[in-house]
């Protein structure tokens, strides 16, 4: 049976109005760039005769049209029938994590929960 770990991503910006962006670190943009950039653990770092998949499938922001948020919530689950690779995932997940929130000067959190199927 594959792994179903989860885990809850926290990042961290400065919000503001949408008016003076240039005054905000905008977590919409840092979060979007993250997602991006995790889709390539399992297409372009992963043997294809592996199976893996990671997904991001919580993605919250904000409840206003006109205010950057000052943090984003996501979550998202690893899969894999692979034990070497479930172990590599946490790893895999957090350098593109804090690569993309240098780049964006946000901080942020990561909780990675690993869930046992017998």
């Amino acid at each position: 049976m594959a792994s179903a770990d989860t885990f809850n991503i926290f990042i961290y910006g400065k919000g503001g109005h949408v008016a003076m962006p240039n005054l905000t670190v905008d977590p919409i943009v840092t979060s979007s760039r993250f997602v991006n950039k995790s889709q390539i653990i399992a297409s372009r770092e992963i043997n294809p005769s592996n199976t893996a998949v990671i997904s991001i499938c919580s993605f919250q922001l904000g409840n206003s049209a006109n205010v950057i948020p000052s943090s984003a919530h996501l979550q998202g689950t690893a899969q894999t029938f692979n034990n070497k690779l479930r172990e590599e995932f946490p790893g895999c997940i957090e350098r593109i994590l804090a690569g993309t929130c240098e780049t964006m000067c946000s901080t942020y959190e990561l909780h990675y929960g690993h869930t046992s199927n017998n």
